[in-house]
């Protein structure tokens, strides 16, 4: 599923949504595919290239937030954190990540419906997480 992610046709946005789909799913390429996207994210994407260093486990996930925090639009930064943290079983960073992410102004991005299903299905059947987690 991953490698699929790489292709060219892609943009950004869909690379990364498919990476964390990928990393929810337990998909074992996930950090290989994000590190090959964040060597071919360029220019205006500092922050793709980032949020792919952050999947590939490379970038520092506190000064991406930071930066993220000081950039509009940047939801799609908090999804990929708050993803990375629920992978990682720390389920109060990634409900505040993913909390911030919720609220993000850019009404063409779909990150912020993606956390609020997210945070919703965390609140409505806390036993999903324990059987995501130990899968």
């Amino acid at each position: 599923m991953a490698n699929a992610v790489a292709r060219d046709y892609l943009d950004f946005d869909t690379r990364l949504d498919a990476l964390c789909a990928a990393m929810l799913a337990g998909d074992p390429h996930v950090k290989a595919t994000a590190e090959q996207l964040m060597q071919s994210s360029i220019g205006d994407f500092w922050l793709f290239r980032e949020a792919f260093g952050a999947i590939a486990g490379t970038s520092d996930l506190a000064s991406l937030e930071i930066r993220a925090e000081e950039t509009p639009n940047s939801g799609y930064v908090f999804y990929a954190l708050g993803v990375i943290k629920l992978c990682e079983g720390e389920l109060i960073e990634a409900k505040r990540l993913l909390d911030k992410c919720k609220n993000d102004p850019n009404y063409m991005s779909a990150y912020p419906l993606y956390a609020k299903a997210i945070l919703a299905k965390m609140e409505r059947d806390p036993d999903w997480m324990s059987s995501f987690l130990t899968r």
